[in-house]
């Protein structure tokens, strides 16, 4: 995992109600940043029609090859 956690998933968190609550009651809840543990994959795919397919594929390689991974 990295040492930023950077990507935001929900999980279940139980509401706090007040005792003293008259009315409706707002609740905010607080992000909790966490990443699933493991290797992550990412998948780049070109999806063109035929008429633009010459195009679109070599703006795709472009970016294809432009990528960085770290």
């Amino acid at each position: 995992m990295p040492e930023y956690d950077g990507l935001i998933y929900e999980h279940p968190v139980e509401a706090q109600m007040p005792t003293d609550a008259k009315g409706p009651v707002a609740f905010r809840p607080e992000p909790i940043l966490r990443r699933m543990p493991g290797t992550l994959y990412y998948m780049v795919l070109l999806d063109s029609n035929a008429f633009i397919y010459a195009k679109a594929k070599s703006d795709f390689d472009f970016v294809v090859q432009s990528i960085v991974v770290e």
